[in-house]
C-alpha cells in the first residue's frame, strides 16, 4: 500500500512536469483539496529518490502497480467508450472500503484548516515574518491586510507589499523573529548627551 500511495503521487508530480504544467500560477486559484495535493507531491519528490526508488523494487510493489495501471486504463477506456455508468460504479464501489465518510471528510477539513490556525490571532498593523515553507524565504514587514486566504505584509522602509498565501508561509515565533531581526536588520547604536542647565 505504502508503494502504491507513493507511485500515484509521484506519478502525479511528474505528469504535471512533462505536460509542462505551471505549478506556481496554478496555485492563484486552487481548491483547498488541490493545494494539499501539490503539497504532499512536492514533499514526496523533494525526498531522496534512491529511497523511494528502493521501495517499487519490493515485488509484491510491482503487482499493486500492475494492478494500478490495469485500473486506470479501464476507467480510461470507460470514459473515451461513453461508458459513463461504468466509471461511476466503480468509483461508489470503492468509496465503501473507505469506511465512515463523515469521519473522514472531517478529518481532511482539520487538515485543510490548520494551515490558517497560526494566523487567527495577528492583527493588522503587527510586525510579523513568515518562512516561506518551498522557499525557504523569510517574508517581514507588518501586517497590511488579512484573509482565510492570504495577507499582503508592507515594507517598513519603502512601498512595497508583498501578497502570501496562507497555504504556503509558517508564522515565525518571537524567537525566531528576534534572531532574524538581529541578523538580518540593521541595528543603529547612538550615544546620546544631554545637556542640563544648572539650577539653583
Amino acid at each position: 500500500v505504502q508503494s502504491l500511495t507513493h507511485w500515484v503521487i509521484i506519478s502525479f508530480g511528474v505528469t504535471l512536469k512533462e505536460i509542462g504544467f505551471d505549478i506556481n500560477r496554478s496555485r492563484r486559484f486552487a481548491t483547498p483539496i488541490y493545494e494539499v495535493m501539490l503539497d504532499i507531491t512536492a514533499r514526496i519528490l523533494a525526498q531522496d529518490p534512491n529511497l523511494y526508488t528502493y521501495i517499487q523494487k519490493n515485488p509484491f510493489a510491482m503487482d499493486v502497480r500492475e494492478k494500478f495501471l490495469e485500473v486506470s486504463q479501464r476507467l480510461n477506456d470507460a470514459i473515451l467508450s461513453g461508458d459513463l455508468d461504468y466509471f461511476i460504479s466503480k468509483m461508489t464501489s470503492a468509496s465503501t472500503k473507505f469506511g465512515d465518510a463523515e469521519k473522514s471528510i472531517q478529518k481532511s477539513e482539520k487538515v485543510l484548516k490548520s494551515r490558517i490556525l497560526e494566523i487567527e490571532d495577528i492583527k493588522i498593523g503587527e510586525e510579523v515574518a513568515f518562512e516561506h515553507i518551498y522557499s525557504k524565504k523569510i517574508h517581514y514587514g507588518i501586517v497590511e491586510k488579512i484573509s482565510p486566504i492570504d495577507l499582503v505584509l508592507k515594507d517598513k522602509n519603502s512601498s512595497k507589499k508583498t501578497r502570501l498565501k496562507v497555504e504556503n508561509i509558517r508564522l515565525l515565533s518571537d524567537r525566531e523573529l528576534k534572531e532574524w531581526r538581529l541578523k538580518n536588520l540593521k541595528m543603529v547604536k547612538r550615544d546620546i548627551s544631554v545637556q542640563f542647565e544648572d539650577f539653583d
